[in-house]
């Protein structure tokens, strides 16, 4: 991996980010928001393959990875995005395209459905969007609780290869999920007054996919139970610019377990 890893401090809080490529044209890649997300995670199988088309950086989201671990109980994902526009800011990072996956796929399709110009994007990459019916998977996922069995249970919802969900990858998660912090600053979202379950609100059920003008890349595992393809299809048929490709034998994370081809796919896409 030729990537750099880079820490600088926006708003008072230490900002940990990749990053790697010379090119002009900047991509902004968003990793997911399991327990244990982090940019390397989610992306360290796709980074050098785009950076040899353009500068690439991936941000640890405030609460996530190495940035330091925060979490604003008011307005948490309103707080996640002001905190990576000011990053943003810092590094002098204006127009790019955007690759997102899972929840953050979804936040840049929200946020271009609203025509928000909190970002200034062109092309977008969304990686497992949209949502299924199955809430035990959902419950499941965000239950986790701190054991590398239950870091195992989690990973077999992410990933079909057993390779995913064994060491040494299994132990890197399951490390990475016990950081000073990490699980905190992600159970933090599930927490309600006491006796009371907080309801799940998934970020796409409002959003107008219709609105959307941005070119648009959906890609899928044909085996996710999380964004189940039939959900990333009704986005495709409810978007004007977009286009879709659903990986077999694969689920949440298909630019991990088919990472070549995922490579390929985005390249083609974002030179056009």
């Amino acid at each position: 991996m030729t990537f750099n890893s880079r820490d600088i401090w926006v708003n008072g809080i230490r900002t940990h980010f990749l990053e790697a490529g010379e090119s002009k044209q900047t991509l902004v890649m968003l990793h997911s928001a399991e327990f244990s997300a982090s940019a390397e995670f989610s992306w360290k199988y796709n980074i050098d393959a785009l950076a040899t088309k353009f500068h690439v950086y991936c941000p640890d989201m405030v609460g996530f990875g190495k940035t330091e671990k925060v979490f604003d109980f008011e307005n948490p994902n309103g707080f996640r995005l002001g905190q990576l526009r000011a990053w943003m800011d810092a590094l002098g990072i204006g127009k790019a395209h955007f690759m997102g996956c899972s929840w953050s796929a979804n936040q840049l399709l929200s946020l271009a459905a609203s025509h928000s110009n909190i970002f200034e994007i062109d092309r977008i990459v969304a990686v497992s969007a949209g949502y299924g019916l199955n809430m035990d998977v959902r419950k499941a996922l965000a239950a986790y609780v701190p054991t590398k069995e239950n870091m195992k249970n989690l990973l077999k919802i992410l990933f079909k290869n057993e390779k995913w969900f064994t060491d040494p990858y299994l132990e890197n998660r399951y490390r990475a999920s016990i950081d000073v912090g990490a699980w905190e600053s992600v159970a933090a979202a599930r927490f309600g007054p006491p006796g009371q379950e907080k309801p799940w609100k998934g970020v796409g059920a409002s959003v107008d996919y219709s609105r959307i003008e941005n070119d648009l890349l959906l890609v899928g595992g044909s085996m996710d139970e999380l964004a189940p393809p039939e959900a990333i299809k009704e986005i495709h048929t409810r978007t004007k610019n977009s286009e879709m490709r659903i990986f077999p034998d694969s689920k949440h994370c298909p630019q991990i377990e088919c990472s070549q081809e995922f490579n390929e796919l985005a390249l083609s896409f974002l030179s056009r």
